[in-house]
């Protein structure tokens, strides 16, 4: 008797075991296939095509930067040509610009440069480049600053007007800041940096952009400079950043909202880009808002679209936000911009 009941014993946890086998499978594959569906993905792997490549042809010049300068922890960009305002006077769009960029941290950084003309994007010819291209790719040494000389394209004419030149340059453009990790937290907060300079062919009159302005009533208290999917505020006075990767359908028409609280500025632009490339607001290059509100605590909202790519996979978005865009730049108002970024992911 007693071998019986200790063999109906063994039988019944052998059998309850497997329960709880099959359970935790059953229940490991749902969660898979959940996070599956939902594009979810603990680490994405960097883009190969956004890594640095072989730049020895290329007219650059490499220096350590200055003692009193090392180890500053920080990043730091300019024009050569330009005023300490930044203010640069050429006689033709194609006259020589020298962008210097210093990395005073100890890291090595990859790093992207664009070049935006009127807040639209533009190929730029590096001195010694076979052709033009709307990208550079690079990689700096910590402690060390590069002097990069371009030419801006030659389908650019003189205004009557003044123009404005953007230029930024991006940290980690291989990298998704989808990533859960410490990396990605930084990469949301501090992107790289981008300035926009004003190019002055001996007038001083404003800049008219093409595209007409986006007039916005909805405003809410808040402060800063955010996109998110979400299409009202937080409600306790602060923005939020993606968590996560946004994820979206292939060719979907996908809605945004913007959130911005600029202060002693009449307009401000939005200029966005997804696998860094400039992509359409509203069908429009960029975004010219009029605020209708310049109080302290009081911000504006809007809802925009973009469309996402055919391709699935996962794209870097990052938007910068550039107050007083189509007006002379000063010592006042000339500094970095502002700007969000965010991965973006593509499923079938």
């Amino acid at each position: 008797m007693k071998v019986n009941v200790n063999k109906k014993i063994i039988i019944t946890i052998l059998v309850m075991s497997i329960m709880i086998l099959l359970l935790i499978g059953y229940f490991t594959l749902q969660g898979i296939l959940n996070n599956d569906s939902m594009g979810i993905q603990d680490k994405i792997p960097p883009n190969q095509n956004r890594i640095a490549t072989d730049i020895t042809h290329l007219d650059l010049t490499f220096l350590p930067v200055s003692d009193d300068d090392k180890n500053k922890g920080e990043l730091v960009l300019g024009v050569y040509e330009a005023k300490s305002y930044g203010i640069i006077h050429l006689e033709t769009p194609q006259d020589l610009i020298t962008i210097q960029m210093s990395n005073t941290t100890l890291d090595e950084l990859n790093l992207l440069l664009k070049v935006f003309y009127n807040y639209e994007e533009i190929p730029f010819q590096i001195l010694g480049a076979d052709k033009p291209n709307t990208e550079f790719l690079f990689t700096l040494e910590g402690n060390y600053q590069i002097d990069i000389p371009i030419q801006l394209s030659e389908e650019l004419h003189v205004n009557e007007t003044i123009s404005r030149l953007t230029v930024g340059v991006f940290i980690a453009p291989e990298y998704f800041v989808g990533n859960n990790d410490d990396f990605s937290e930084n990469l949301r907060a501090v992107s790289g940096l981008t300035l926009n300079y004003e190019i002055n062919y001996g007038s001083n009159d404003e800049l008219i952009l093409p595209t007409p302005a986006f007039e916005i009533t909805t405003e809410s208290e808040f402060g800063g400079f955010a996109i998110h999917s979400n299409k009202e505020p937080p409600g306790d006075g602060s923005l939020w950043f993606f968590p996560n990767s946004l994820v979206v359908t292939r060719g979907e028409e996908v809605d945004l909202t913007f959130f911005a609280n600029v202060q002693n500025t009449e307009d401000y632009v939005i200029v966005s880009m997804l696998d860094w490339v400039q992509i359409p607001m509203n069908d429009q290059p960029f975004l010219w808002v009029k605020p209708q509100n310049n109080a302290f605590n009081v911000g504006q909202y809007a809802s925009f679209t973009i469309t996402a790519p055919d391709e699935p996979g996962f794209y870097e978005f990052l938007s910068f936000l550039v107050p007083n865009p189509i007006d002379s730049t000063s010592f006042e108002t000339f500094a970095p911009l502002e700007m969000v970024r965010f991965t973006i992911e593509v499923v079938e």
